[in-house]
């Protein structure tokens, strides 16, 4: 799939479902764990399982803000991030145990990649091979301490970056956080943007790729 492609994934994963998305879309499902939502789906025989961001103050002030980090397979990881990609887990593996796809995709937007991320680190734990996995974030936050990110150095990680975005410089770097791969991607570098509704915004990750 195309960033794009993914990009609107990411996007769609904001919506109510009820809208039109594609036609090669087999199975749906949605998750809805006390706040943190995903959406999944099969295109063939590949998984698409998109998270939903920062969408409201509740998510800021329950998910995001909680800086301090817990014990995340090896390394740490923001607690807020940790705590809600923990109550999504069996949801997920219902789903790839329904289908059992042949690739998965794991994509989110802003809070939304922080846990495909983790979720990603979470499924290497039950044996899913890293080489079945992608993982595709927009304007996601650093995560987690330096051990913690080595972990994740098997899996294949793009971050795309929009410039003027400022939620990937969060948490701050004094605080022990780091990006989930050294490897990030900027968008649109012409754009230069300072507020977080217009830097942040989805839609206008999912513009720069069309």
């Amino acid at each position: 799939m195309t960033p794009l492609d993914l990009a609107r994934f990411a996007e769609h994963a904001y919506t109510d479902g009820h809208a039109k998305f594609r036609d090669d879309i087999d199975h749906e499902f949605w998750i809805d764990h006390h706040g943190t939502n995903g959406y999944c789906c099969t295109v063939g025989d590949v998984a698409v399982i998109a998270f939903r961001g920062t969408d409201s103050l509740d998510d800021w002030l329950h998910t995001n803000f909680r800086v301090e980090m817990v014990e995340c397979g090896l390394g740490m990881s923001h607690k807020g991030f940790v705590n809600a990609a923990r109550g999504v887990l069996q949801d997920v593996l219902y789903f790839l145990n329904a289908t059992k796809p042949k690739h998965i995709h794991l994509v989110g937007h802003s809070l939304g990649g922080a846990l495909a991320v983790i979720t990603a680190q979470r499924l290497l734990g039950q044996a899913i091979p890293a080489d079945m996995m992608t993982v595709t974030t927009f304007g996601c936050p650093r995560i987690g301490d330096e051990t913690f990110v080595r972990t994740l150095g098997i899996l294949s990680i793009l971050q795309f970056i929009r410039r003027g975005d400022p939620v990937p410089d969060m948490p701050p770097t004094s605080l022990g956080y780091c990006h989930a791969s050294m490897w990030q991607h900027f968008t649109r570098q012409d754009v230069q943007l300072d507020t977080l509704t217009e830097g942040h915004s989805r839609t206008q990750y999912r513009r720069d790729f069309e």
